[in-house]
């Protein structure tokens, strides 16, 4: 890692270094000096990491285990839980997996409406990841315009 990188916070910049490492020691090097300097970070960061670094079926694999232990440890109703059903909404769409996405996006969002509110910027996040899941799959009249709700 260069300098700049143990100066700065961490991200999930950090960890497309890791993955783009040379050499296993070098992984295992970096992530030493991670977990030294902030501990561990949250799993999903990881799973976008892999995602951004083009290792879907890796992403979708921690997305998914991860999304069934939040359910199990912070509830179905948690924000970081419905963050990492969208999350794996969001990479399932990515491999044109949008069977399983759509009813995922669907639910966040209703869950998201329900818990956050309907302008919150999550929910507001939720309903375009909705809409352009929708459109991927040929169906653009069920997309609900950003300034609409599904009652109103």
């Amino acid at each position: 890692m260069d300098d700049h990188a143990e100066e700065t916070p961490f991200g999930p910049y950090h960890l497309i270094e890791l993955l783009n490492a040379e050499s296993r020691d070098d992984l295992v090097a970096g992530l030493a000096r991670i977990a030294q300097r902030v501990g561990v970070g949250d799993p999903d960061d990881l799973a976008n990491a892999y995602q951004a670094a083009g290792r879907l079926a890796e992403a979708i694999a921690l997305h998914e285990r991860t999304l069934t232990d939040y359910e199990r440890i912070l509830g179905a109703d948690h924000p970081d839980t419905l963050a990492s059903r969208h999350n794996l909404a969001s990479a399932y769409q990515a491999t044109g997996r949008l069977a399983e996405a759509i009813p995922l996006f669907e639910r966040t969002l209703t869950d998201r409406e329900r818990i956050l509110g309907a302008e919150h910027p999550d929910t507001l996040n939720s309903r375009n990841s909705l809409a352009s899941a929708y459109q991927a799959a040929g169906r653009p009249d069920e997309t609900i315009p950003l300034g609409e709700h599904k009652d109103g």
